[in-house]
């Protein structure tokens, strides 16, 4: 059962995925359409699973994809901060040079 802060997220990843899969398949009939590369025409003349593959794989694709942006970008600004600068992380400790020797590869001049 869900709780009640996890529905909002499961419909904005929903929204999400859908979105990708409804942009993946406008593609992908575009691609079909026009005959890209002889595609159109090859995918017709192979029967029903290199279509249903196409079909499959453009969704996972792009719906995939689409979730990602959406996650990425679905922070949004708190107090006029943008997401990113909101907490600055210090070094635990200060950077100490350390001496190091290479040799060289190949030919030497």
């Amino acid at each position: 059962m869900l709780k009640p802060h996890q529905e909002p997220l499961l419909r904005f990843l929903a929204r999400h995925v859908l979105g990708g899969i409804v942009v993946g398949w406008v593609l992908l009939g575009l691609l079909l359409w026009s005959d890209a590369g002889g595609l159109g025409t090859l995918v017709m003349n192979g029967g029903a699973i290199p279509l249903v593959m196409l079909i499959v794989m453009f969704a996972i694709t792009f719906g995939s994809a689409q979730a990602g942006i959406g996650v990425m970008l679905g922070l949004k600004e708190r107090d006029g901060e943008p997401p990113a600068r909101r907490q600055r992380i210090e070094p635990a400790a200060p950077a100490i040079p350390v001496p190091a020797s290479a040799r060289a590869r190949g030919r030497q001049a």
